[in-house]
């Protein structure tokens, strides 16, 4: 935990600074944190009893090594995913009320509606206002051009 710690600390730091000089950090000061933390991982997998949660979990890091590291390479990318884990948080939870949609194209639609509005909030962009606006466009909207209505940074509001 406390080599964790230490990512976490060193990313409070650099956090503000430009995406090139983030990954200059971690690539002088995190690599070498979580490349102790790989090898104590590797050090503990075989002393733990397989099936038990710790195994699992420490199978599952090692397992995924390179999706895990792959914020040492770019400066843009977080190290953790815990932003769209959040974003996320209130489709995950009405799946169940979902499940009484009507159909499971139904549920799909309502899926893709709250990805849309949760994609429109992290953009900055206010749901309401941006799903009244597209839907007002949106009959007269050039097909090879919807791309340009989605809930993206850069979306412009009409009139």
């Amino acid at each position: 935990m406390k080599k964790i710690a230490g990512l976490y600390r060193l990313e409070k730091k650099i956090s503000s600074r430009p995406v090139e000089k983030i990954r200059q950090w971690r690539q002088r000061y995190a690599r070498p944190i979580l490349e102790e933390l790989w090898s104590w991982l590797e050090e503990q997998e075989p002393q733990c009893s397989p099936g038990k949660a710790l195994h699992k979990a420490i199978a599952y890091a090692l397992s995924h090594r390179v999706e895990l590291s792959r914020f040492l390479e770019d400066g843009a990318v977080p190290l953790d995913n815990n932003v769209c884990e959040r974003a996320i948080k209130n489709v995950v939870l009405g799946r169940k009320s979902w499940l009484f949609a009507g159909s499971q194209m139904a549920g799909e639609r309502a899926a893709q509606i709250m990805s849309l509005l949760e994609t429109a909030k992290r953009n900055g962009l206010e749901p309401h206002a941006w799903l009244t606006d597209v839907l007002m466009r949106l009959p007269e909207w050039p097909e090879e051009r919807l791309a340009e209505l989605l809930p993206l940074e850069g979306f412009t509001f009409s009139g």
